[in-house]
C-alpha cells in the first residue's frame, strides 16, 4: 500500500461483485447461530439478494464516513491540544531532513472536514433506517444487519489500518518538525546533522515497516481458512525490499 493512498481506493464496491461472489462472501461473514442450509436458499431469491446487496452498500457508505470522522476529529482535538499546525520547518528543511512537509491541515480545513463527515455518517444512518422500513417480511433483520457487518469489518481491514496510520504519522511528523527546529537551534557541528539525518531517515522507513506489519497480521486473520490467496494479493513493498536486498 502506498503511504500516500486514497483511502476511497479501499472502499469496496458490491454492486460490481457477481451475484455467486456477493453470496460466497455472505456465507463466510454469518455466525454459528445462522443456519446455513436456510440462509442459502433465502439468497438464491434474486429480490433478496438485491436488498442485502444494497443495504450492505448503505453500510459500507455509514462505515466509511464514520472512520473518516473519527479521523478529522483526531485531527481536530489533537490540534487543539498540542496545536499541530503550527511550528512546522521549511520545505527545504524537511526534504533535507527525511520530514514529511505536508504533515497537517489547516484548523480551518480539519473544522470543515469533519463537520462535512458529521453530515454524512446522519444522512448515511437515515438513509439505512429508511431502507430497513422495506425489509422483506421473510427476512430476519438482525441477523442479516450483523451479516452484513461482519463481511464489512472482514473485507475492509486495509481501510481502518490506513486511517490509523495517517493518526500515528500526524503526531510523529509534528514531534519531528519541533524536534528538527529545536536540534538546529543548537547550532549542532555538520558530523552531528549528518547523524541525525541518518537517523531521522531510518525512523521513517520504521514506521514503514511497522505499518505493513500490521496490515499482514490482518490480512493472515482474515484470509487464515483462504485457500485461494497467496501474499502476491497484498503489497508489501517495504518488507520486500529489506528480504530481497543485500545485507552486504
Amino acid at each position: 500500500m502506498a503511504t500516500n493512498s486514497d483511502p476511497r481506493l479501499l472502499l469496496p464496491d458490491y454492486s460490481i461483485l457477481s451475484d455467486s461472489k456477493f453470496t460466497q462472501m455472505l456465507l463466510t461473514s454469518t455466525s454459528n447461530t445462522i443456519n446455513q442450509d436456510a440462509l442459502i436458499e433465502l439468497l438464491s431469491q434474486r429480490e433478496i439478494l438485491i436488498f442485502i446487496r444494497q443495504l450492505t452498500q448503505l453500510v459500507n457508505k455509514l462505515n466509511y464516513s464514520q472512520l473518516q470522522y473519527e479521523q478529522w476529529s483526531y485531527y481536530y482535538n489533537l490540534g487543539m491540544t498540542e496545536s499541530i499546525w503550527s511550528g512546522r520547518v521549511s520545505k527545504k528543511m524537511a526534504e533535507a531532513n527525511s520530514l514529511c512537509y505536508t504533515y497537517g491541515r489547516s484548523k480551518k480545513l480539519i473544522k470543515q472536514r469533519r463537520e462535512k463527515y458529521k453530515v454524512q455518517c446522519d444522512k448515511n444512518q437515515e438513509a439505512i433506517n429508511e431502507y430497513i422500513k422495506q425489509t422483506p417480511v421473510i427476512i430476519d433483520i438482525q441477523n442479516i444487519t450483523t451479516m452484513v457487518n461482519n463481511l464489512i469489518n472482514k473485507d475492509q481491514y486495509e481501510l481502518p489500518l490506513e486511517l490509523e496510520r495517517r493518526k500515528t504519522m500526524l503526531r510523529l511528523d509534528a514531534e519531528e518538525h519541533k524536534l528538527v527546529e529545536h536540534f538546529y537551534q543548537l547550532k549542532p557541528r555538520q558530523t552531528e546533522i549528518s547523524s541525525a539525518k541518518i537517523i531521522w531517515k531510518a525512523i521513517h522507513e520504521q514506521q514503514n515497516v511497522i505499518h505493513e506489519i500490521a496490515i499482514f497480521k490482518k490480512w493472515l486473520e482474515v484470509h487464515t481458512q483462504a485457500s485461494s490467496f497467496s501474499l502476491q494479493h497484498i503489497q508489501l513493498p517495504n518488507i520486500y525490499h529489506i528480504f530481497t536486498s543485500p545485507c552486504f
